[in-house]
């Protein structure tokens, strides 16, 4: 570098921008390379190509990345935790010291020298957890398998979320998908927000059934009236409300 440094001195002070730059120290090395050394009388490109490019080695296949080594105990709930999140284990290693080799993208789990699994480097803020499907405790699939469900709840209010995830692990897994689509459709004739007061009546008192919902929403609730109650409401509104019909004819009648 002091080398290069002294052939650019001579370029002009003017900046001529960086390709300029870099085409002039370019041309410069290259005739540098011709010339004889001052003390070895030897030229410079005549010494790699004949003593050195012999002796240098193939590049690897893949580019060098550097690792980070570490080891951590399994949690009681069967996750360990690197660089703050937290990554699945079989219930087996409970309680055992693992190790982790860790890369930019990849997380590699071991056990005394057997990989056991690789994850995908967790980068999510809002989810500092990552498993597998293999690995997921039975409520845990559930709910992932089941996930629509709860979508389409979170849509009415967090109660009626709560509801049917508490409808969705009753029973070991065994769905009955009447009590939930019986939920899920009261909207059809109950606004969001009486259904969701009522299932957070109906979890205040422990009882979680579609029929417990459908009472409180009988007792505390007038369902929404259809379209055709909603014309006669319309049409018969007091004692001495007319038909808009009769004014109408009455109009023709004048013409």
């Amino acid at each position: 570098m002091p080398y290069v440094r002294r052939l650019y001195e001579a370029h002009t002070e003017a900046w001529h921008g960086l390709e300029e730059s870099q085409d002039y120290i370019d041309k410069k090395c290259a005739i540098a390379n011709q010339r004889k050394h001052g003390t070895t009388l030897q030229k410079p490109e005549e010494v790699f190509l004949n003593l050195e490019a012999s002796a240098l080695k193939t590049l690897p296949a893949l580019a060098y990345e550097k690792h980070h080594f570490t080891t951590a105990k399994v949690r009681s709930d069967a996750f360990l935790r690197f660089d703050s999140k937290y990554y699945a284990v079989e219930d087996a290693f409970i309680g055992q010291e693992l190790q982790i080799l860790a890369s930019r993208t990849w997380v590699s789990i071991y056990a005394k020298g057997k990989l056991l699994e690789i994850y995908e480097r967790n980068t999510n803020h809002f989810s500092p957890h990552s498993t597998k499907d293999h690995l997921l405790k039975p409520h845990m699939k559930i709910i992932k398998d089941h996930g629509h469900y709860l979508a389409r709840a979170r849509k009415i209010g967090p109660n009626v979320e709560a509801l049917i995830q508490t409808l969705l692990l009753q029973n070991q897994g065994y769905l009955d998908l009447r009590k939930i689509w019986g939920i899920l459709s009261l909207d059809k004739k109950y606004s969001p927000a009486a259904i969701e007061d009522a299932c957070r009546s109906a979890i205040e008192m422990g009882n979680i059934s579609y029929r417990i919902v459908l009472n409180l929403l009988t007792l505390k609730v007038t369902p929404k009236p259809t379209s055709e109650q909603g014309q006669q409401s319309l049409n018969f509104t007091a004692k001495f409300a007319r038909s808009i019909d009769d004014y109408k004819n009455k109009v023709s009648q004048l013409h």
